[in-house]
């Protein structure tokens, strides 16, 4: 079998997978997906580009948002739930993974 590229992508981001697909109930995938492409929502956080701290805040206000809105394990170990990027993945639905660093989800942000 082969290995989707997703969780390659995942890996490479710091994230561990946890399971293939998540057994969780996170929102529908349709209205995550709407939500982070700015489809009828607002911003709930905003950081200024000249804030002395603007590289942590995404990752603050990502822990804080994503532990309301239920995708985020506030107790501690890490764990959230995820749509993997590209095309057609839709599909795969939430996967659960592990953030491998603890300031919060890796990325250009994530690497400063």
């Amino acid at each position: 079998m082969t290995r989707p590229a997703w969780r390659d992508l995942l890996e490479h981001c710091g994230l561990h997978v946890l399971e293939d697909t998540a057994a969780h109930h996170g929102p529908p995938v349709l209205s995550a997906i709407r939500a982070v492409a700015g489809v009828e929502t607002e911003p709930t956080a905003t950081i200024p580009l000249t804030s002395p701290d603007a590289t942590a805040e995404p990752d603050r206000a990502w822990h804080l948002h994503a532990t309301d809105a239920t995708l985020y394990d506030a107790g501690g170990v890490g764990e959230f739930l995820t749509l993997p990027a590209g095309s057609g993945t839709t599909g795969t639905g939430w996967v659960h993974v592990r953030d491998a660093t603890p300031a919060g989800p890796a990325g250009p942000m994530g690497s400063t």
